[in-house]
């Protein structure tokens, strides 16, 4: 496990509440669990990784869409793969 993940606001929390929110869904995201990412101290490296690792779920304060969007811009500037 990533040390980073030990340290996130999130850890023991119902993974259930980061998965049942998906895009074709539209229930937005609850506002007590953007304020877990917004003020967890290992937000950006939780992005990192989810940017990297993650196609489904909420992330660092992201949606999937989100993230697909993000790596579709660092794609189009020549950062990192799309995938």
């Amino acid at each position: 496990m990533d040390e980073w993940k030990s340290l996130a606001l999130c850890r023991g929390e119902d993974v259930r509440d980061f998965y049942s929110h998906e895009e074709e869904d539209r229930t937005p995201i609850p506002d007590r669990i953007r304020g877990l990412c917004e003020s967890c101290p290992v937000n950006e490296a939780c992005l990192e990784y989810a940017i990297k690792n993650e196609n489904y779920g909420f992330w660092a304060g992201t949606t999937a869409r989100e993230r697909k969007n993000i790596r579709r811009e660092q794609a189009d500037l020549g950062g990192t793969d799309e995938n």
